[in-house]
């Protein structure tokens, strides 16, 4: 189906910083017009840059990585960041704690 080859698209860009469209045609099995089509809506909803031969995603769409994968990335020092900060709350006193992956860290040690 065309969204669910769309949604491919997407995700390939996501894990590849571009690609040729050939590629995307082999990758997905279909023909080069099938996918130039593809890109075209793509690229009239904003989701994705379109240059001679190949396609990336705009700026504004690439991602930090899931959040469970920053959570196994520099796991020592969020533990230790995270242990000295719940450290300097006392008994009783009211913390605000945003989402991620050292203020977890943070909280598990509250």
């Amino acid at each position: 189906m065309k969204s669910d080859r769309q949604r491919r698209i997407l995700e390939l860009l996501r894990e590849n910083e571009r690609l040729d469209v050939s590629e995307l045609s082999r990758l997905l099995g279909v023909s080069l017009p099938t996918v130039r089509r593809d890109l075209l809506d793509l690229s009239e909803q904003a989701l994705i840059q379109r240059r001679y031969g190949s396609v990336s995603l705009p700026a504004s769409h690439i991602t930090e990585p899931p959040v469970h994968a920053r959570a196994q990335q520099h796991t020592a020092e969020k533990e230790a960041i995270g242990r000295a900060a719940a450290d300097l709350v006392a008994d009783g006193e009211v913390v605000y704690l945003s989402g991620g992956t050292t203020t977890f860290q943070v909280a598990r040690h509250l």
